[in-house]
């Protein structure tokens, strides 16, 4: 989880220095660029693929960044650091306190959660051997917005 954020921030770093706009402006925009890209990617059947490949221009991006722009980011750092560290807390909470979670009845999570595992162990929307595709009750459920998860 904490990679996919480190990624996002990279990403969104990137997009901030080439297009010279505002960090907080590029931030729902590289959002929608990411989910428009996966959702390319797993109509191909390269979901995986695209996933490692953005994890590592974030994370590169992000690197470079903090690099190159070192004056500027430790005064970022010093101005939002009580929000960077409550954010911090907060993921690491909930990623402990999820990692043992599972499908157990019928709710949004199990719901969702089957679509995401599915795409991400067939990268791909959907194939013939989908569970949720032979069973009727998934039969006409979008798979995009699992994307999003």
């Amino acid at each position: 989880m904490l990679i996919s954020i480190l990624s996002y921030m990279g990403i969104a770093s990137l997009y901030t220095k080439y297009f010279k706009i505002k960090f907080t402006h590029s931030l729902p925009t590289s959002l929608s660029l990411i989910i428009v890209f996966l959702y390319i990617s797993a109509m191909i059947g390269a979901l995986s693929l695209a996933t490692y490949f953005l994890y590592i221009l974030g994370i590169a991006s992000l690197f470079i960044y903090a690099y190159l722009d070192r004056k500027e980011l430790t005064l970022y750092l010093r101005q939002y650091l009580l929000e960077i560290t409550v954010l911090l807390s907060v993921i690491l909470i909930y990623a402990f306190y999820t990692k043992d979670a599972y499908f157990s009845s019928w709710d949004d999570f199990s719901h969702w959660g089957v679509f995401s595992k599915e795409l991400l162990l067939s990268s791909a929307i959907e194939t013939k051997t989908m569970p949720t595709s032979i069973l009727l009750s998934h039969a006409h459920y979008p798979r995009g917005p699992a994307i999003y998860h």
